[in-house]
């Protein structure tokens, strides 16, 4: 990416974290924005490895188990989880996203923005920027299509489900979630005031370092982005993905601000349950497609 922010100033350099300025003595929570077809499992090495005092909110989506599977509109998904996210206590959490997960993180810190409720930070990863993205129409014109899109994504998608019964109801929750995207709306009408960090894996075919480092003109609070070992997937697994992230949750020394600084990994946060409708939750490491 360039060396110049959208609005003039000199941007980071890509291998870095972006800062977030921190006027509170405790490590951010994460809000954690599953994939398509995915309830949130693929987020359990990165809630092992948040700095200790933090805790990973793996969001549940509303109607995840039912049928249909949830709001009939990507605009009502976000409104939903905005709501959820509004009603916890405490200060603002760093929203992270995979694939499908990170334009409704992006979205929901947005419409979260407009009401006056602030994110600490955005975290996308496996997801071109919204100017940029390719919506998957075509994968979500049937289950069978689904099911082949996944399948061409590699064998850190599908190939951890751990059985058949499980890789039927990952295709099913797939095809809703991709019916869902199609219908994104793009870039928002303004531009977040928190940082964002986009990350992808080298091996991930349906990114493009050009496309993730567009994620830029999202915000006006700092920009980073890093291409990391790993394909779509596992990528989220990877140390160097799990370094940057705690470099984002974790606040600076006062005075100061949260960079690329080594966190301390050694502590193992508890997996917190995120509310649904009806006072559901789904706890990071729980059953999974993927």
């Amino acid at each position: 990416m360039g060396n110049t922010a959208p609005d003039g100033k000199a941007a980071p350099a890509a291998d870095e974290a972006p800062a977030v300025h921190e006027a509170y003595a405790v490590p951010r929570d994460v809000v954690a924005f599953p994939g398509a077809g995915a309830f949130g499992s693929e987020f359990r090495a990165l809630r092992d490895a948040l700095p200790p005092g933090t805790r990973l909110l793996a969001l549940q989506y509303p109607g995840r188990a039912a049928a249909p599977p949830g709001p009939d509109s990507f605009e009502a998904l976000v409104t939903a989880c905005a709501t959820r996210i509004r009603a916890l206590p405490g200060p603002p959490r760093v929203l992270l996203g995979h694939s499908f997960g990170a334009f409704l993180a992006y979205a929901t810190a947005a419409a979260l923005q407009a009401t006056g409720t602030e994110a600490a930070a955005l975290v996308v990863v496996g997801a071109d920027a919204p100017d940029r993205v390719r919506l998957p129409v075509e994968a979500a014109r049937s289950r069978e299509a689904t099911r082949a899109y996944l399948e061409g994504l590699g064998e850190d998608v599908l190939g951890q489900v751990p059985d058949e019964e499980w890789r039927a109801i990952a295709v099913d929750t797939a095809w809703w979630d991709l019916a869902l995207l199609t219908a994104f709306p793009g870039p928002a009408g303004v531009r977040l005031r928190c940082p964002v960090l986009a990350v992808r894996g080298r091996e991930d075919p349906i990114t493009a370092d050009e496309r993730i480092a567009a994620w830029a003109g999202t915000t006006t609070g700092g920009f980073a982005s890093a291409a990391l070992p790993g394909g779509h997937t596992d990528v989220l697994a990877s140390p160097e993905f799990l370094a940057r992230v705690n470099a984002v949750v974790t606040p600076p020394a006062t005075g100061a601000t949260a960079g690329t600084g080594a966190a301390d990994t050694t502590g193992t946060t508890a997996a917190t349950r995120l509310p649904d409708d009806d006072g559901a939750g789904s706890p990071a490491g729980g059953p999974a497609p993927r």
